[in-house]
């Protein structure tokens, strides 16, 4: 997406994300996060393309 387009739209972009719950979004595969994050070898990467709302909740 275009830096133009996005902070024109960014607000607008960031309130549809947050219109949708974290287990929405992630229902194929949230169920699974309680044993990654448990695990001490497991390594998780964020490519920061969202609101910043995932990545606080998976850190919770």
């Amino acid at each position: 997406m275009p830096a133009k387009f996005y902070n024109k739209n960014a607000e607008a972009l960031a309130q549809q994300y947050l219109s949708t719950s974290f287990e929405q979004v992630h229902q194929s595969w949230h169920q699974l996060l309680p044993a990654i994050i448990n695990n001490p070898n497991a390594r998780l990467l964020d490519i920061g393309a969202g609101s910043g709302r995932d990545e606080y909740l998976i850190l919770l």
